[in-house]
């Protein structure tokens, strides 16, 4: 099964953003079959966001999961300074970059 990282929002509304993290997740499962890497809804789970050492740690884990993954999807219509970080990181590593809009679980 194919390992997909999963690109979205985190900071700003994190309660709303963490919802459709979620969902963003389910939806590439259930209905594209792949197994999914979120790291803003995993090492949010022990990290503190509100701690920037913290946050640093949490930013690097993920980026070191990303060298593991086969493919970014990101969601959503604007691109956070983070979201950003990930993306460039990804075409760094030639790690195929998609972008799915607020449409995304129509295809």
């Amino acid at each position: 099964m194919k390992l997909i990282f999963i690109c979205s929002p985190y900071a700003g509304d994190i309660e709303v953003n963490t919802i459709k993290a979620k969902e963003f997740c389910r939806w590439a499962y259930l209905y594209k079959n792949v197994n999914v890497f979120a790291p803003h809804l995993f090492y949010t789970q022990f990290l503190e966001e509100s701690i920037p050492r913290e946050r640093r740690i949490g930013i690097s884990l993920g980026m070191d999961m990303l060298k593991k993954c086969e493919e970014m999807w990101v969601f959503g219509t604007e691109i956070s300074k983070g979201m950003g970080q990930e993306i460039e990181a990804a075409r760094l590593l030639k790690i195929p970059v998609i972008f799915r809009g607020a449409e995304y679980w129509k295809d």
